[in-house]
C-alpha cells in the first residue's frame, strides 16, 4: 500500500515541480526585466533599456540557474541517501538470511553420523557467533543443549540396557532355592557369572560391529570436549580484566571473550571440564556429572550459580572462583578433594545436604554477608574431615573468612596426612563444633568404634 501510495503520489509532484519551473523561467525571461526596468531613474535610449534588460534577464536566469542546481544537489543526497538506506536494508536481509541459513545448516551437521561433521559444525557455530554478537547466546545454548545429550562413554553398554540385566539378575536371586536334584547347585551362580560377562561386554547397536561402536565412542568423547573447549575459550576473561569488568565490555566481533552469556547444563555429562578464569552471568549445573577433575578457578559467577545434585567424580577447584549472585550445591556430591581456597560469596551459599567423601578445603575462603551464607546441618562429611569456623573481621563483623580448625581430638599429623582417622560423630556434633557451639570433645581412649589408624 505504501509503494503505491508513493508511485501515485510522485508524478503530481513532478508535475507540481516542473509548473513551478515554468513560472520562474517566465519570470526571469519576461516578466521579471520588464518589472525592473520600467521605471527607470534616468532617462534612457531604447538601445540602453533593451540591455538594462537584457543584464536585468542574465541575472535572473544566473540566479535561477544556481538555485536549480542547489535544487538538484539536494535531490541528488537524497536519493543517494534513500537508495544507501534500501542497499542497508536489503544488505541487512540477505545478512540475516545467510545467518540463519548457515545456522540451521551447522545444527542439522550436529546429527550427523559421523564425528567430522559434527566437528565442523561446531566450528561453524562458533565462527558465526564471533562474527555475529547477537546471535552468541543462541549459539551457545546450542552448544549446552548437546552436552545435554545422553552420552555413553567408550566400551560401555547403553544404561537401560543394563539396568534390566541387574534387574533380571536380582529377580532371579530373589527366587526360592531349588532344593538338591531338582537343579544343579551351582546353577545360581552360573547366573550370575554369565550376566555379569554379559555386561562386560562392548555394546553395539544392531547392524553395527562393535570396533565401529567403540570408535564411534571415542569419537564423539572428542566432539564433547571440543564443545566445552570452545566454549572455555569464548568464556576465558581478557588479561588484566577482572571477570566483573569483562561483562560490562561490549559485545565485538574482534574480541574473543563473549560478554553476558548463559550457561544451562543441567543434566549434562561434562569430561574434565575447565573453566578457569571464566566469567559468565547466570549458571546452571544442577544434576550434572563431572567425570575426571573439574576446574572453576579464579572463576566469576555474576548471577545465580547452582549445582545442586551435581556429581563431581574427581578433584575439584573453585579457588579463588567469585560467586556474585546466590549459589546452591544442595545435595551435590563430591567424591574427590574440593578446593575452595581464597573463594569469594557475595551472595546466599547453601550447602544443605552437600556431600564431602575427601577433604574439602576453604582456606581464605571470603563470605562478604554473614546474615546470608550457612551451611546447614544434613550435610554430611565422610572421610578426613577437616573442621571450618567463619571468622568475623574485625572492623566489619558482617563479613567473615573460613579458617581451618582441628575437630576434637585429631591432631594435626592426622588432619593433613600423617593419619586416615575417620571422625565418629554425626554431622550435626560436627556442624556445632565447626559454628562454635560447645561440644564434649571425643577422646582417643573413648570407645565410640569406627575409629581406624
Amino acid at each position: 500500500m505504501a509503494e503505491r501510495r508513493t508511485r501515485v503520489v510522485r508524478p503530481w509532484l513532478w508535475a507540481l515541480g516542473g509548473l513551478v519551473g515554468v513560472l520562474l523561467l517566465a519570470f526571469a525571461l519576461v516578466v521579471g526585466p520588464w518589472l525592473l526596468t520600467r521605471h527607470p531613474q534616468k532617462g534612457l535610449t531604447s538601445e540602453q533599456a533593451l540591455k538594462a534588460m537584457s543584464d536585468v534577464r542574465t541575472t535572473l536566469v544566473q540566479a535561477l540557474a544556481g538555485f536549480a542546481v542547489a535544487g538538484g544537489l539536494v535531490v541528488t543526497y537524497r536519493t543517494f541517501r534513500q537508495n544507501q538506506v534500501e542497499q542497508d536494508r536489503t544488505y541487512a536481509l540477505r545478512l540475516g538470511e545467510q545467518v540463519n541459513a548457515l545456522y540451521t545448516k551447522a545444527v542439522e551437521q550436529l546429527g550427523h553420523d559421523q564425528a567430522p561433521v559434527r566437528l565442523g559444525a561446531l566450528y561453524s557455530l562458533v565462527h558465526l557467533a564471533q562474527a555475529n554478537p547477537n546471535q552468541r547466546q543462541t549459539v551457545v545454548d546450542v552448544l549446552c543443549a548437546y552436552l545435554r545429550m545422553p552420552y555413553a562413554p567408550p566400551g560401555s553398554a547403553p544404561p537401560n540396557l543394563r539396568q534390566t540385566v541387574v534387574d533380571v539378575l536380582s529377580a532371579y536371586l530373589r527366587m526360592p532355592y531349588a532344593p538338591p536334584g531338582s537343579a544343579p547347585p551351582n546353577l545360581r551362580q552360573t547366573v550370575v557369572d554369565v550376566l555379569s560377562a554379559y555386561l562386560g561386554m562392548p555394546y553395539a547397536p544392531p547392524g553395527s560391529a562393535p570396533p565401529t561402536i567403540r570408535r564411534d565412542a571415542a569419537q564423539e568423547l572428542q566432539v564433547r570436549l571440543t564443545a566445552q573447549r570452545l566454549l572455555a575459550d569464548h568464556l576465558h576473561v581478557p588479561s588484566g580484566v577482572s571477570g566483573r569488568d569483562a561483562q560490562d565490555r561490549p559485545p565485538s566481533p574482534d574480541e574473543t571473550f563473549w560478554p553476558e552469556i548463559s550457561l544451562d547444563l543441567t543434566g549434562a555429562a561434562l569430561i574434565d571440564l575447565d573453566l578457569t578464569e571464566a566469567s559468565v552471568v547466570v549458571a546452571r549445573f544442577d544434576r550434572a556429572t563431572f567425570s575426571g577433575d573439574a576446574s572453576f578457578s579464579e572463576a566469576t559467577f555474576t548471577g545465580e550459580t547452582s549445582f545442586s545434585e551435581a556429581t563431581f567424580t574427581g578433584e575439584t577447584s573453585f579457588s579463588e572462583a567469585t560467586f556474585t549472585g546466590g549459589t546452591s550445591f544442595s545435595e551435590a556430591t563430591f567424591t574427590g578433594d574440593v578446593l575452595f581456597g581464597k573463594a569469594t560469596f557475595s551472595g546466599r551459599p547453601w550447602f544443605d545436604g552437600t556431600t564431602f567423601s575427601r577433604p574439602v578445603w576453604f582456606e581464605g575462603a571470603r563470605v562478604l554477608d554473614l546474615n546470608k551464607g550457612w551451611v546447614e546441618q544434613g550435610s554430611a562429611f565422610e572421610w578426613n574431615i577437616s573442621g571450618w569456623i567463619l571468622r568475623p573481621d574485625e572492623d566489619d563483623p558482617t563479613r567473615g573468612t573460613l579458617v581451618p580448625r582441628p575437630p576434637y581430638w585429631m591432631d594435626d599429623d592426622q588432619l593433613f596426612g600423617g593419619g586416615t582417622r575417620v571422625m565418629p560423630v554425626s554431622p550435626s556434633d560436627w556442624m556445632d563444633y565447626m559454628f562454635g557451639n560447645r561440644v564434649t570433645p571425643v577422646s582417643p581412649s573413648d570407645d565410640v568404634g569406627g575409629v581406624t589408624p
